[in-house]
């Protein structure tokens, strides 16, 4: 059978909210949404969609994770994106991607950005694809659109700056894979 909760359409719809309580001595509750495994079939999805507008900016979805107060040693909470594994065939895509644009604007940015550090380093944005046992490892590409009425995108690599006395800036590094049995692979800059 099926299960719904929703708010009456009004002047503005009601919320729905769902939180466990405070917990003063432990860890707080768990909020879990599963969908039931299928023996025969698909397992089930679960869709967060938000509403459209038409008088001014879309909704948004928000994930935080959580903050901590306690002393050091201890992080603040993580949020986690895994696609699912398949026993015999390859495991599930993750995509990220803004849609197009209208006629009067620009199609929306992803930005990846660590945080600002007060005391120590600042932390690390990596893209790694994975080993391969049986076959060629993947590919990281980085390309940008064409355009037709201003100049081609640009790509940018920047190394780091320090203002630290007698230390010297970031070191921006390619390097080709090596080879235990050929020949490393090549490098190669040239223009079109």
């Amino acid at each position: 059978g099926k299960v719904s909760l929703s708010t009456l359409t009004g002047g503005v719809s009601g919320n729905i909210e769902m939180e466990t309580g405070v917990s003063s001595g432990g860890a707080s509750g768990v909020i879990t949404l599963n969908t039931g495994k299928s023996a025969g079939g698909k397992g089930g999805s679960i869709t967060l969609s938000v509403g459209d507008g038409d008088t001014g900016v879309g909704g948004d979805i928000l994930a935080s994770a959580g903050t901590s107060t306690a002393e050091a040693g201890t992080t603040g909470g993580t949020i986690s994106l895994q696609s699912g594994e398949s026993a015999l065939t390859s495991s599930g895509d993750i995509s990220m991607v803004t849609p197009n644009a209208g006629n009067a604007g620009i199609s929306g940015n992803i930005a990846f950005a660590s945080g600002v550090s007060s005391s120590g380093n600042t932390g690390t944005v990596q893209l790694t694809t994975g080993n391969s046992a049986g076959g060629k490892g993947g590919s990281i590409t980085l390309s940008v659109g064409d355009g037709d009425t201003d100049v081609g995108g640009d790509i940018t690599v920047n190394a780091g700056q320090t203002t630290a006395v007698s230390k010297a800036g970031g070191v921006v590094a390619i390097q080709s894979g090596g080879s235990t049995n050929g020949r490393s692979g090549k490098v190669s800059l040239s223009t079109l």
